[in-house]
């Protein structure tokens, strides 16, 4: 989830609690697998790295991020890509 102010927060469903994760999104997603992504005001993509508790930078610039069986990355230009790094 995404709040004001371009701060990420994961749902702990075992407690129902809000945990802020470090970084700030223009965009977020969550996979059905529990991986988070998410782009920046730069337009950098990032995804979550739950072992080491930060983001590791992913190749690529977007400015929306949708997750659909896939990764999809919307561009400053509107196209539509199909990412196929995980």
């Amino acid at each position: 989830m995404l709040h004001i102010g371009q701060s990420i927060y994961q749902r702990n469903y075992d407690d129902n609690t809000w945990t802020k994760l470090p970084g700030a999104a223009v965009w977020a997603a969550a996979g059905i697998d529990y991986s988070i992504w998410c782009c920046n005001a730069a337009q950098e993509i990032f995804r979550w790295n739950a072992t080491k508790s930060g983001w590791d930078k992913m190749p690529g610039a977007c400015v929306q991020v949708y997750i659909f069986f896939f990764v999809w990355f919307t561009c400053s230009c509107t196209f539509l890509f199909l990412s196929l790094l995980d």
